[in-house]
């Protein structure tokens, strides 16, 4: 579910068409689970549309870190922060 809600408040966020705001809307229904499925209960879907994803993460250590980054960050800033 939070994938779905993070698509139907997207909109507030971004700048974007109506139609475009719909369309996300529309497709915020279609991934909303009519059953959800607890084989994975640890499994989270993280958005930073108002709050860091840094506050999110559970504190601890880790074995390994694997990282995608969809975002401009040339001084690697939050990468730094996650491994501090």
């Amino acid at each position: 579910n939070e994938l779905a809600e993070w698509l139907r408040t997207l909109h507030l966020y971004v700048a974007m068409p109506s139609w475009i705001a719909a369309t996300v809307s529309d497709v915020a229904e279609m991934v909303t689970p009519h059953v959800t499925d607890d084989s994975v209960p640890a499994l989270q879907i993280l958005g930073n549309l108002n709050r860091p994803f840094i506050d999110q993460l559970p504190v601890g250590r880790v074995d390994s870190l694997a990282l995608t980054a969809p975002f401009f960050d040339p001084a690697s800033a939050a990468v730094r922060e996650l491994v501090a």
